[in-house]
Order: C-alpha cells, then structure tokens, then sequence
C-alpha cells in the first residue's frame, strides 16, 4: 500500500483514547487522514492521549459510549468516513471480573451497534475490527496462536472476545 492511499480519506477510530486508538491517531494523521474518533475518557492519568494532546489531530472528537446506539449512529453520520477501525472494548480482564455486564455489553453489543451503523452509513467502504489473543482458548501449553487456533476463554473478558469474532462470521451477511 502507498503512503498516499491515506491522504485525505476520513477515518473513523472507536478507542481513540486508548493506547494503541492513540498511535493510530498520530499514524494516519501522519500519512493525510481526516481522523475522527470516538470513546469514552482515558481512563487512568497521566495517559498517552492527553499528554500528547492528541484531539488537535481529529476533525471530531466523540466523546461517548458505543453501548449508545444512537450517538455512535449520529457520529459517523456527521464523519462521513471512508474507513473505520474499531478498537473500543472494555479490555480489562480484572475489570471483567468487578463488572462482568458492562463487559459483555460493551465488546459484544458495541460491535453490533457500530455493524448497525455502518450498514446505514454508505459512505463507510470498509472496517477493521481489532480483538486480542485472548480470543484464544488458553490450555497453558505455551504455544503460539493463529488464526486457526481454537478460540475460547475462561473469564468473561476471554469469553466476550471470540464471541464478537463469532459474531461477525455470522451476523455481518444478516445486518
């Protein structure tokens, strides 16, 4: 792909707050994207997103969650994006533990919230949905996983994860 592939096509990131929403931030704002992104607030301080104060590089900083249909609908509405990368998730396995609702509800209702919009939204040409390893079953034996790995987990967080992957070979044909 040419560098030039990014210059000027708007980009959508969900997550933009987090570690890795933040270097894609500086990234395709680097190679000519129109950034916009959408999140929650970091949520620890000091962060990577504040310190760099990275909302000067977006054209929309969305602040809301993606349990919310109709914000993140309204979002991309006004983004007109080419592309979106979807990285919003509750990503703490301890987290998932205290709060095992809002876990779920965030990686796997989130997702499904952000295929409804993007099927209303025609301007969208293409997503890229990042999940983790922990989409894969675990057994400790020290192995490298791939794609053709057995997915599974034993925690909610684990669990959450390869069922948006199911989620996606499934539904994204029905939406």
């Amino acid at each position: 792909m040419k560098n030039s592939f990014w210059k000027n096509k708007k980009v959508f990131i969900t997550g933009h707050t987090g570690f890795k929403g933040s270097w894609l931030v500086l990234i395709l704002n680097h190679l000519g994207a129109k950034v916009s992104g959408y999140a929650l607030d970091p949520i620890s301080r000091p962060n990577f997103f504040d310190n760099l104060k990275l909302s000067k590089f977006l054209e929309n900083d969305f602040r809301a969650d993606i349990k919310n249909f109709s914000n993140l609908n309204k979002a991309i509405k006004k983004s007109k994006p080419n592309v979106i990368f979807h990285l919003a998730a509750q990503s703490s396995v301890l987290v998932s533990y205290n709060n095992p609702d809002d876990t779920i509800k965030t990686n796997i209702i989130g997702t499904f919230n952000l295929l409804k919009a993007i099927k209303l939204n025609k301007n969208v040409r293409s997503a890229i949905v990042v999940t983790t390893d922990k989409v894969y079953l675990n057994e400790d034996k020290k192995i490298n996983f791939d794609e053709n790995s057995k997915l599974g987990g034993h925690d909610i967080y684990s669990s959450s994860k390869p069922f948006v992957e199911f989620f996606l070979k499934g539904l994204v044909n029905q939406l």
